[in-house]
């Protein structure tokens, strides 16, 4: 899959004294989990600087979509730092009920090429959002510690 990104999720960061974060939409309540991890890793690093050179499989579970999602980013936080691994792929191969594994492809981190542009030491569940909308699209808004 070298150097096919599928896509760039469009997100309006937001920013407080302590924390960064982004809101998204999405067509789907699947894409909107896939769109939330290449957004923490195009704000992190800028996808265009990272290669599908490798695969992971991430598979995480919550009490609700708001839980879910704090998972499955906590589990990015955690394979970018003790695995220092970096994506710019993911597909859901699982969503069933408030469980989800998710296939992500990227690399080993390279500090030259993937300059870290955030500090990010949690997700947290301030101001958390996780939610169909009316009009049939899904919303987040997630909000990191930094």
């Amino acid at each position: 899959m070298s150097g096919s990104h599928t896509r760039v999720p469009r997100y309006v960061v937001i920013e407080h004294p302590s924390d960064v974060g982004f809101e998204l939409q999405s067509a789907s309540r699947e894409m909107l989990f896939e769109d939330a991890v290449l957004t923490y890793y195009d704000m992190l690093v800028g996808m265009e600087r990272i290669d599908d050179r490798e695969a992971r499989t991430v598979e995480v579970e919550g009490s609700d979509d708001g839980d879910l999602m704090v998972a499955l980013l906590s589990q990015c936080v955690y394979m970018t730092e003790v695995d220092q691994m970096v994506f710019c792929e993911a597909h859901i191969e699982l969503l069933d009920g408030f469980r989800i594994r998710m296939r992500l492809w990227g690399e080993p981190v390279d500090a030259e090429r993937h300059p870290f542009e955030l500090g990010v030491k949690a997700v947290t569940y301030h101001d958390l959002q996780v939610a169909r909308q009316p009009d049939g699209t899904w919303r987040a808004r997630v909000v990191f510690d930094i």
